[in-house]
């Protein structure tokens, strides 16, 4: 188990209140552990916010269940569940050193309303700072669920010093899969985690699949569901109702909270691109004629000090929700400058060192800024719209 320090290191570094990233590490486990189970790994599809979290994007908001359907109908019993989840906890304590007392571990399967049988599960666990009483992972489980493309297995994001050899991979939803399901639970109970998702998966165009067969999956769960696609009401005449419940249900999950106008904008954005009435812009890319490449690692150097790292995470952050940076700076002269830009890409030279690439505000000029002159950087709530993608002859600065 990961030590109390390096759990308030990365709390500090993300931003973040230290048991939601504490429940984020013990999620990890509790997948690994799912996934090593032979009566599992291959019939219990992972899916919801923390698969977006855990396997697509590490900027995602930090989410706090885990929802799976099963291929197995079979699973949805009691008895077999506890039975494996003792097996389980023995497993992640063996491994881990979390502990997830058996006493503590409650399963139930209940009927929809539309008279299916789910499972609900709750689980308690000893983590590096829990509390007493011990906090509690809730496993949400459904049998009967459209499925409209093939599963993947999926490498698990577990940013902590344990993580176990080889990684964790998990069967989980297929990207496109992910979308449409949220799209569907958008439609159907109008929550502000799932449009705050919702929009999130649209602004990250570089991972969009073609709208038309969004559009098709995203149909078939709707008739699955017995819900109306297209909505026969505007979700955006909701907004009074979303803006009250915006912040209790998001605030803890991210380290700042955009406004919900911006949201709600692109949500009609998303639909019109559906029909075909809309189309993003391709995100600003690093110029060609550059010597810089975009950094791929998902964890950022060890050797970083705390507050970089924090303001790192900070400028990634920004940029996949679109909201400008105020960033300041050392020149050469050892003067420190604030400037307001719209956040792109981390990216590393030749030599290997890190800078980040950015758009002043005014005047609008691409920059890279070497991480090791920055001094500080804070999200602000002025939200941006992507400069389109320009590989001609872009102007761009170093600093």
């Amino acid at each position: 188990m990961i030590t109390k320090a390096e759990l308030l290191s990365l709390a500090q570094e993300k931003s973040l209140r230290p048991d939601i990233v504490e429940k984020d590490y013990v999620l990890g486990w509790v997948l690994a552990g799912i996934s090593a189970h032979p009566k599992l790994t291959n019939d219990w599809l992972f899916k919801g916010g923390t698969c977006l979290k855990k396997c697509f994007f590490e900027t995602f908001r930090f989410s706090e269940d885990l929802d799976f359907t099963l291929t197995n109908s079979n699973h949805l019993d009691p008895t077999f569940l506890q039975s494996v989840f003792s097996q389980i906890s023995e497993w992640v304590y063996e491994h881990s050193g979390i502990e997830m007392p058996e006493s503590l571990q409650s399963f139930e399967v209940l009927t929809n309303s539309r008279g299916h049988l789910i499972g609900q599960g709750k689980i308690a666990y000893q983590g590096p700072i829990s509390p007493k009483p011990l906090p509690r992972i809730k496993i949400d489980l459904v049998a009967t669920e459209k499925i409209t493309s093939t599963p993947i297995r999926a490498s698990v994001f577990h940013p902590y010093s344990d993580q176990p050899q080889g990684g964790i991979h998990v069967l989980s939803y297929a990207y496109e899969e992910i979308f449409a399901e949220k799209v569907r639970a958008l439609i159907d109970r109008t929550r502000p985690r799932d449009l705050y998702d919702v929009v999130c998966l649209f602004i990250n165009s570089p991972k969009l699949p073609k709208p038309k067969k969004l559009r098709n999956q995203i149909s078939e769960k709707c008739r699955f569901k017995d819900i109306s696609f297209p909505p026969s009401t505007g979700i955006e005449r909701q907004h009074r109702e979303i803006s009250q419940s915006w912040g209790p249900m998001l605030g803890h999950q991210l380290p700042l909270l955009p406004d919900p106008t911006m949201f709600l904008t692109e949500l009609q954005n998303f639909f019109a691109w559906l029909d075909g009435q809309y189309q993003p812009n391709q995100p600003l890319s690093i110029p060609s004629a550059s010597e810089y490449t975009l950094v791929s690692d998902r964890r950022l150097p060890s050797i970083m000090p705390l507050k970089l790292k924090s303001s790192l995470e900070l400028f990634r952050f920004a940029a996949a929700n679109r909201l400008c940076v105020d960033l300041s700076y050392r020149r050469q002269t050892k003067e420190v400058v604030t400037e307001r830009i719209e956040p792109y890409w981390l990216c590393r030279n030749k030599m290997g060192e890190l800078s980040i690439l950015g758009v002043q505000c005014k005047p609008s000029i691409m920059t890279f800024y070497s991480v090791k002159n920055i001094a500080e950087i804070s999200v602000t709530q002025q939200q941006f719209t992507p400069h389109p993608r320009d590989d001609r002859s872009p102007m761009w600065v170093e600093r």
